[in-house]
This record gives C-alpha cells, structure tokens and sequence, in this order.
C-alpha cells in the first residue's frame, strides 16, 4: 500500500506535467514546421503541402507540392506529384497525371493516370493503356479498364468482366461498379453471367437465402447440372459452397447432389475436387451426427486434393474439430496422424482451445497430456504456453502420474513444462502462472516477463516510416492510424512507439480538465478517436515487433485514461486502482461509447438492468452509460459490490462480473476442490474464461507498470492459490 499512498500524493502534479508535456511537444511540432520554411536544406514540401490542405489553403498546397517536385528524396517527390494529380482544374489533374505515369510507368501511376482519363472522357486511351496490364493487376485498374469498355461499346467487355468477377474474390471495386453500371440484369450480359455475378454479390454481403435461390436458378437451367458445375472456377465453387450451406435446411440433398458431382470428376481437376468434397463435408457434418464416416472422408479427399496449404488447412481444421465432436479419442487419434502436416499453426488455435476444454469438461487428463505431446512441436506458443502450464499443475497435484508421462523425475518434468511455459511469445497469463509455479524473483521477471516473441524475417518499409513520422513531425495525426493499418507489416516497433505516443498525447491533450475540456466534450470533438488509436497501434505492435519492447511502449499498449474519474471512484469503494483500469481495458478498449452484441455498454460494459439496480442502490435518477464518470462510478461500485458477496474473491468477483453470481454460486458447487487456476479452465462460458485470463494478466501489468507492485503480489491478491 505504501508504493500506491505514494502515488496518490505526487497525484495533484501528474495532470500539470503532462500537460507540460503536451505543451511542449505541440511547441516542438510548429517549430519543425517553422523551421522547415526557413531552412532550405530541411524544405519537406510534401507535408508542408499537406498542412496547407488540412487548412483549406489549396493553392499555397499547390506551390509547395511542384518545389516538392525537386525533392532529393525520390519517394517524396513522387508523393508531391501523386497529390498533384488530385488538385486544380480537370485539364491540370491529367496533366499532372500524364507525367506521373510517364515517369514512373507503374501499375500505381498507371491507376491514377487512368483515373483522370475517364474523367475527361478519354475512354479510347484508357483502353490502349491497360490493354497488356497483367492478370494480377489491382482491382481499381481493372475496373477503370472495364469502365471504358462499358461505355465504349467494346466486343471485349463481356469476357473481362466475366473473368474478373469469376476468378477473383468480392471486393469494393466490384461492388463500386455493378453500382455505376448494372450488370446484375441481362441487358450487358448473357442470362447465366449476370445471375452469377448477383449470386455472388448476394454472397458478398451474406443474403444467402436469396444466394441459393438463384443458384437453384442456374443449376436449373443447365443441361448437364453436374458437369457445369464441376467446370466452374474456384470463385464460383466456393460461392455455391456457401450457398448451399447457409441458404438452406436440406444438407443432405444437396450433399447428395455433390456427391454425384464428384462422381463425374476429371481427376485432374484439383480445385474442383476440393471444394465439392468441402463442402459436400460440411453440408453431411451440419445434417446430422450419423453421416460422421461420411463427413470425415469428404474432409479428408478435400486435404488431398486441396491446391494451397490454406484450403488444406481450412480442410484439415474441420476434419479435427469433426473427430472431436465424435470423442476425445477420435481427435486424439486425428492429431496423431496429422499434426504435423499444419501448415499454419495459427489457424488451429481456436480447435486447440476447444479441445483443452473437452479434456478438462471431461476431466480427461490423461488424453489432454497425450495431445500436448502430439501438438508441442506444431502448435502456436500462446496454446503451447496453455498446454504447458495446466499439464504441469496436472503433474504437480498428482491428476497425471510420473509412470503415465513417461517422466521418472516428476520435480524436474513438472520445472521443465513450466519454464516452457514462460517463454516469450506465450500468452501472458500462462507466463505469470508460470513464473509463480517456477519462483521467479521481481528481478528475474523484470528482465523477462514483458519479452515477446520477435519477428524472424522482418524487413522495415521505410518509405511507409517516412510518412508516419512525417505525419507526426507536421501535425497531421488524422493520416497516420489509416497508412499503420494498411501498411503495419513494414512498421518497426521504434516507428510505432513514436507514432503511438503522439496519437496519445493528442488524445489526452483534450481529456485532461487543465485544457479546458471535460471528457464528455471530447468525445463530441472526437478527439478520443487518437488515443484509441493509440492503444490498438501499440497493443498491436506487441504481436509484431521486430525488437524487444520497453516498459514504456508497453505503458502505450497500457495507458491510464480517465484518470480523474477513476480515482475518485477507486477511493470511494476501496478498490486498487490497477484492478480498474485492467478492468476497463479488458470491457471497451478505454472506448466509452462501445456496446456490446449483447446489450452492454460503455467503459465498464455495463447491462441496462445492472445499471438500473445499481443506479437505485446510488440513488441516482438521471444517467448516461456512456458518460465517462458515470459508467466508471456504477462499474466500480458494482465489482466492490460482487467482491464483498462473494467472500473478498476477487477473482470470483470478476467472473460474476461477466457470467452473473448465480452462475459463478453453481459452478463452485459443481467443481469444487480445484485450485483457482484450474477451477478458471473449468468455467463452461468461454466468453468468461477468456475474461478472466485477460484481466488478471492485464492487472498485474498495471500495478507492475505505475504502482510499484511485483507482478506476483498483484496475482496473490486477485487470484491467489
């Protein structure tokens, strides 16, 4: 308690230097852009140009955009005059234009070349230009070629809007264009073509009623059904797979249908192979338990014939989670034969996650040691830091037996599956578990606790960090979550630390009352947008960092918002602070105006009728859950509430949190005798386990980070064993 008496002390002085803070980095950034004027070796046109436009000075952008023309730097120059090609009169957009896809001769610059073609109606050119462009090419090219075929008149459009709506996924410049030109009629397209083009706009936004009425339609008219079919393209299989899944109750008529398509097979024709014995697979598994043996080989023909290692994975998944709901053994019996064929250990997590929860439903110990042995060289480290841990506190309470795992030094085996729990990559509640199971002192763990798993082959973008930065340096925070989003892959963890803790600084620099905004004025100025951008870029960056990230990046992925309200609430019903802002990561990401599909909203996810009880219990009559301090107020209230019903658990508390206490009353009754840590993998709801894994991990991190706790004395106070 001393560490956190402190802190509230040094309180009343933290809003003021973070406001200094702000202050200072708002000064440094007009300065940067001042001295960019008055420095002829730093003139960063482009984003100067950039300001200008956030402005409204479009021409003062305009001139600074052509000196950006003679930048050294290459790739700006080039964004100088990509930015061009948007500004002035039509006549100088295509002038610009012309000369961005002369100098670069590009894909991209082919784009936006064509781009102001067809808006000077240049239609002849666009199609002389994007004749050879390659089967590859981005969908907006494409579509800007078809565009000027349509509106030509040109004999080719038929077989090139065929072939891009039938050999490529759905995506928004297919669906942009059967909005320009309707081509889900029969007017500009054959009978067949136009319904399969609808079909699979249908599909795209998942009518899939309507999806399979009209493949019904299709089939109907052909006069070999099963041979048509079979000749479709990936695309079009798959989109009939789906249909026929999700549009209708007859599985197994239509499984049947599948079945005699098959039949009439070329066996040469892989893809075909794969997605009819897919989905002839799914449609038995969702009809009933009996076509098990029929299931199952429809699964395994589709591995065989499967054309990428994601359908063979797609189809491997399934073949799994089918021989588990047959038994235990059967998925035991499927990992042993065919773990090691995964391809991409992610993909199975969820399976891997369902089977842990069969074992321990079923208290099937011994089968979930022999499948953590199968799995430990395949699967993910966050499920084999799971698998880990809970056969080493199997071992260790004496539910598995030394003779059984095949191990004569139980002491050591059970050392051995906890450090490997431990590792970097894993999930970080299984780690803490772990470093109390192995007796890792404060410095220990400081040295290895906040380790993640570090990217292998990582390559930086550094234009992409160009911008970032150059967002940053020139106050245009609006463009920088949008290119990290699209562009992440290539950011290195230094980039992001940079931009995240500018994001975060905006957003607090407008929620802090020394400002002169309330928070509920912050969120009508939508300046909580930054630091929720925050907050994702930096928790994202710590599943792709190409270096080890430090305390404070992790205070960026961990930040402490609301921080009036949240210590008036917390002294209030004497709560610990960390536990609070755990808990409000945890429910809403720090988004107040977040609801769940569910019905619960704000900060601390509250339901309506919760919130009607404790409003009653507060005597407060007028309410918003979206504002800040009242959605914090009844959430704390509420989680002190739970804890002094449930005997001072805190843990317990949490789980009735989520789940209700009537639900976490039975389950105590039910598996009584099991130490905390294994009574959370008991829980039936995974929405509750997963919960309570996050807040105890995320609680110990925040009373580690700003309180002065050990990670270890905040486990024993919310979940001790």
């Amino acid at each position: 308690m001393n560490s956190e008496n402190s802190v509230e002390k040094k309180r009343g002085m933290f809003s003021p230097l973070l406001i200094w803070i702000i202050v200072v980095f708002l000064v440094v950034v007009g300065t940067a852009t001042a001295l960019a004027l008055q420095n002829p070796d730093k003139r960063d046109w482009y984003f100067l140009a950039l300001h200008d436009l956030k402005t409204g000075q479009e021409q003062e952008a305009i001139k600074k955009l052509k000196k950006g023309l003679k930048s050294k730097d290459d790739f700006l120059a080039r964004k100088a005059l990509e930015e061009l090609t948007f500004l002035g009169k039509d006549n100088t957009r295509l002038e610009y234009a012309t000369l961005l896809h002369e100098t670069y001769k590009d894909q991209d610059s082919l784009q936006r070349y064509t781009d102001e073609l067809l808006r000077n109606k240049k239609y002849a050119e666009v199609i002389a230009l994007t004749q050879d462009i390659p089967s590859d090419a981005p969908d907006a090219l494409v579509s800007n070629r078809l565009s000027a075929l349509a509106i030509s008149g040109d004999e080719n459009f038929s077989t090139e809007i065929e072939n891009w709506f039938f050999l490529r996924p759905i995506s928004e410049d297919h669906i942009h264009f059967t909005e320009i030109f309707n081509i889900t009629t029969e007017s500009l397209l054959g009978n067949v073509s136009h319904k399969l083009i609808d079909l699979r706009i249908k599909i795209y936004y998942r009518d899939y009623g309507r999806a399979f009425t009209l493949a019904q339609e299709i089939i109907g008219t052909q006069h070999a059904p099963h041979e048509w079919l079979a000749a479709q393209p990936a695309q079009i299989l798959s989109d009939f797979g789906k249909a026929f899944l999700y549009g209708t109750d007859n599985h197994v008529e239509i499984a049947e249908f599948l079945d005699s398509t098959i039949e009439k097979l070329d066996s040469t024709n892989k893809t075909a192979a794969f997605y009819l014995n897919f989905y002839a697979g799914r449609l038995y598994d969702r009809a009933s338990l009996k076509n098990r043996e029929k299931t199952l080989a429809h699964y395994l023909t589709a591995m065989e014939a499967a054309p990428t290692e994601t359908n063979y994975d797609n189809a491997l998944w399934y073949y799994f989670s089918a021989s588990l709901e047959q038994s235990l053994q059967a998925a035991q019996d499927a990992l042993e034969k065919y773990v090691s064929t995964i391809h991409d250990p992610y993909y199975y997590s969820d399976f891997f996650d369902t089977l842990a929860i069969n074992c321990f439903a079923n208290k099937n110990w011994k089968t979930f040691f022999t499948c953590f042995e199968y799995i430990k060289d395949y699967a993910d480290k966050e499920t084999l830091s799971r698998y880990a841990y809970l056969n080493g506190r199997l071992l260790q309470l004496g539910y598995l037996t030394p003779s059984f795992v095949g191990r004569e030094d139980k002491d050591a085996f059970v050392k051995e599956l906890f450090q490997q729990a431990y590792e970097p990559g894993g999930d970080f509640y299984y780690r803490l578990l772990a470093a109390k199971q192995l007796n890792l002192s404060q410095t220990e763990l400081e040295a290895s606790f906040y380790q993640v798993d570090l990217l292998t082959d990582f390559f930086p973008d550094e234009n992409t960090e160009k911008l970032l930065l150059g967002y940053v340096q020139y106050n245009l925070p609006e463009r920088i979550y949008p290119l990290w989003e699209s562009m992440y892959s290539g950011v290195s963890i230094s980039t992001e630390k940079e931009i995240a803790y500018a994001l975060s600084l905006l957003g607090s620099a407008q929620n802090s009352p020394e400002t002169g905004f309330s928070e509920q004025d912050s969120l009508e100025l939508s300046s909580l947008d930054y630091f929720l951008q925050s907050i994702r870029l930096a928790s994202r960056g710590l599943y792709h960092a190409d270096k080890q990230p430090s305390r404070e990046y992790f205070r960026l992925a961990y930040p402490r918002h609301f921080q009036q309200n949240v210590y008036h609430a917390i002294k209030q019903y004497k709560l610990p602070e960390y536990l609070i802002y755990a808990l409000i990561r945890s429910e809403s990401f720090f988004d107040p105006s977040i609801s769940s599909y569910a019905g619960a909203i704000g900060l601390t996810q509250l339901m309506p009728l919760t919130a009607g009880d404790i409003a009653k219990k507060l005597k407060t009559e007028n309410y918003d859950l979206t504002d800040p301090a009242t959605n914090i107020t009844f959430g704390v209230f509420y989680l002190a509430e739970l804890i002094g019903r449930l005997d001072n658990s805190v843990i317990d508390a949490l789980y009735a949190y989520n789940a209700g206490i009537n639900k976490v009353r039975s389950w105590k009754k039910l598996y009584t005798g099991f130490p905390p840590d294994l009574f959370l993998e008991m829980i039936p709801f995974s929405e509750t386990r997963g919960y309570g894994k996050k807040i105890v991990s995320a609680a110990a991190i925040y009373g580690n980070l700003y309180y002065g706790k050990s990670l270890m004395g905040v486990l024993d106070e919310v979940m001790p064993f």
